[in-house]
């Protein structure tokens, strides 16, 4: 973000805005494998690893994640559950807040998929439904997140 002007409408000094520059570059590492639970259902626990180095170390942090999804096959059905958690920690204090950050992501998604869908070869019905939530020191960065779709899917061979 070529000429960032993060924190200059609240009258922080120019050193206090150099914190907040929000520019950044970001590596990702994850982790996983699948346990089989049966001929038609299995878990994949998967874990990861962010870090985001940004002009502004108030907005540079490294994060910690950890999910679980389960799948059950069933025919012509699909079904997979997600459960995830996140903990975000910022390196610097936000000198807007007065205190570095931590954010703490909780997320549910559920997945459901449908094969030949009334007899259509390589159509399928597929649902989506998800809750993401987000809690940090700093109440200005809680969110909640609510997603649902319903959809068709070709599969072209």
């Amino acid at each position: 973000m070529d000429n960032d002007k993060a924190g200059a409408s609240r009258g922080l000094s120019r050193q206090q805005q150099d914190l907040l520059r929000r520019d950044s570059t970001a590596f990702f590492i994850k982790a996983d494998f699948r346990q089989p639970l049966s001929a038609t259902s299995f878990l994949k626990p998967a874990f990861s690893m962010t870090t985001a180095e940004a002009d502004g170390s108030a907005n540079s942090y490294i994060a910690y994640s950890a999910e679980v999804t389960y799948f059950k096959v069933l025919d012509r059905n699909l079904l997979a559950l997600t459960a995830s958690y996140s903990n975000r920690d910022y390196e610097a204090v936000n000198p807007v807040f007065n205190k570095a950050r931590t954010d703490n992501e909780f997320g549910l998604f559920a997945a459901y998929e449908h094969k030949n869908f009334m007899g259509w070869q390589n159509w399928s019905f597929i649902s989506l439904a998800g809750l993401g939530m987000s809690e940090s020191n700093i109440d200005f960065y809680d969110s909640k997140q609510y997603m649902m779709s319903v959809g068709m899917n070709y599969q072209f061979q």
